[in-house]
């Protein structure tokens, strides 16, 4: 049985979630910049006023996050996180995984009274249409 931990990441896990981020980049064929990106993340998780990075590790490994940057909103009454990026490494996906990081986000935020999450899905990835519509979240339109 695997130890599975859901939290929230600090500036000592960029080592660790970068090589993950390049790993989205790579999934769909997004641009990559090493140094940019190692920047960009590092100066997001020295703000958490910037926004929540949550990552999943399995057995010590990490094997998934979620980037949420913040945002004030007022049709929502307040601060909102869209879900940028919530990616799950290929070894652990099937295995509730991206369930289970994106149960433990939506709770959490929650609890920081952040009032919504926003994101965004390509329809050509109906298996993470199926997962966000399981766990509550609708088309806006």
């Amino acid at each position: 049985m695997s130890l599975i931990e859901c939290r929230s990441a600090q500036p000592g896990d960029l080592p660790g979630v970068l090589p993950l981020v390049r790993e989205f980049y790579t999934h769909f064929t997004f641009p990559w910049d090493e140094d940019r990106k190692r920047a960009l993340l590092a100066r997001f998780l020295d703000d958490s006023q910037l926004g929540r990075l949550w990552l999943i590790v399995v057995d010590g490994q990490i094997a998934g996050y979620a980037l949420l940057p913040l945002y004030f909103s007022v049709e929502f009454d307040g601060q909102v996180a869209l879900l940028d990026e919530l990616f799950v490494s290929a070894r652990y996906r099937g295995t509730g995984a991206g369930t289970r990081l994106l149960e433990e986000v939506i709770h959490a935020l929650g609890q920081e009274r952040i009032l919504g999450i926003r994101l965004e899905v390509d329809r050509r990835h109906p298996a993470a249409t199926a997962l966000y519509t399981r766990l509550g979240f609708r088309p806006d339109g």
